[in-house]
């Protein structure tokens, strides 16, 4: 997706060769991969000259969410404060990343309190 997303419109052969490299996968793999997110309305594929080209129907953010809302209802049951305390008690976030989630959870307290 980070390949359609930063290229498209993008061929299966152009994804095969961004990403072949770190994956292994063969360029039947990627093609495969494309169509069936297309089929499931993640993609959205023209054909042009005998050559499928796919664009994203899913914005970063609708991804993400979607993806995160998979996980925890399939390796938390639905909860998501299990998953966050799952998240946050590993012991590799570095104090950047513990001083941001503090910002967030302070700026969402703030936003809360607010009338």
């Amino acid at each position: 997706m980070n390949v359609v997303w930063e290229e498209q419109p993008v061929s299966s052969r152009d994804v095969h060769d961004r990403v072949a490299d770190g994956t292994g996968w063969a360029f039947d793999t990627v093609r495969t991969i494309l169509n069936r997110l297309a089929k499931k309305g993640a993609l959205k594929s023209e054909v042009r000259g005998g050559t499928a080209y796919f664009t994203s129907l899913l914005s970063r953010e609708e991804a993400r969410q979607s993806a995160l809302s998979w996980i925890a209802e399939k390796a938390f049951g639905g909860a998501r404060e299990a998953m966050m305390q799952f998240l946050v008690s590993r012991h590799d976030l570095s104090p950047a990343e513990r001083e941001t989630l503090q910002k967030l959870l302070a700026e969402l307290d703030n936003e809360e309190s607010e009338p």
